[in-house]
């Protein structure tokens, strides 16, 4: 098992594009708030694995070391988020099962609540497109295994 000591000195992911290279322009994130040097959008929170996180408007590996980050999307459609694999972060995401509720909390006050719908391993080969196809799910949250062979991508629903 990789400790977030070891994670955070690990080299970027070549089966991820380029920051901002599939990711949804700036100019189509949600609302933020600037906390620290990082664009907050809101907060993520996943009782059932106990987290409640920040979530940074745009991915970047340096942004990823600190909380999880919108890949794509708002949450008043469909929102993707990404996060390293990190116990803190998403490392327990491949736990939660049909039925866990999942929150988020945008900076406007506005709260969206989502039940997850299923979780699956995916070859990480494939590059993001089975993780950002499809329109049935309202939320999708993922991250690399321990490795990086595969990701771990968990559906939601609103509720």
């Amino acid at each position: 098992m990789t400790s977030d000591t070891e994670a955070d000195t690990q080299e970027e992911d070549p089966a991820l594009p380029e920051p901002q290279a599939d990711a949804q322009a700036e100019t189509d994130a949600p609302d933020s708030v600037k906390v620290k040097n990082y664009d907050i959008i809101g907060v993520l929170s996943i009782p059932a694995i106990d987290i409640r996180l920040p979530v940074i408007s745009q991915w970047s590996y340096p942004n990823l070391r600190a909380a999880p980050c919108r890949y794509s999307g708002d949450p008043e459609g469909q929102l993707i988020l990404l996060a390293h694999n990190y116990a803190r972060h998403f490392g327990h995401i491949k736990d939660l099962e049909a039925g866990d509720t999942v929150g988020f909390t945008a900076v406007d006050g506005t709260v969206y609540s989502y039940q997850v719908t299923e979780t699956e391993i995916v070859d990480g080969e494939k590059g993001l497109g089975d993780i950002t196809a499809g329109s049935d799910w309202n939320l999708t949250l993922f991250t690399c295994t321990y490795g990086g062979a595969s990701r771990v991508v968990v559906r939601c629903t609103k509720t």
